[in-house]
């Protein structure tokens, strides 16, 4: 959900929140994940995930601005949203 978040997608969010609710994931860490520096709801593993997906959305989306090749791999999102792509450029 992080990732898709950075990238913009109204299409993953949309799949990635309802499937956090069916996991049992509270509303309020849903909520303030784009803030989940500033918390303590996240374990550190939690952490050390989104801060390893931040990073590497950052990498390729500078990548992605000096070459037509850099793309995140494909995930699990229908092909029919944007990000299935690759990260947006601002």
């Amino acid at each position: 959900m992080c990732i898709s978040q950075l990238n913009a997608c109204a299409c993953c969010l949309s799949i990635h929140v309802r499937d956090a609710l069916e996991a049992d994931k509270t509303q309020q860490r849903i909520v303030v994940l784009p803030a989940w520096r500033d918390t303590e709801l996240f374990t550190d593993q939690e952490r050390a995930a989104l801060t390893l997906a931040e990073s590497l959305v950052s990498f390729l989306t500078a990548a992605d601005k000096t070459s037509t090749t850099a793309r995140l791999p494909a995930s699990s999102a229908p092909s029919s949203c944007p990000s299935s792509a690759g990260p947006r450029s601002s």
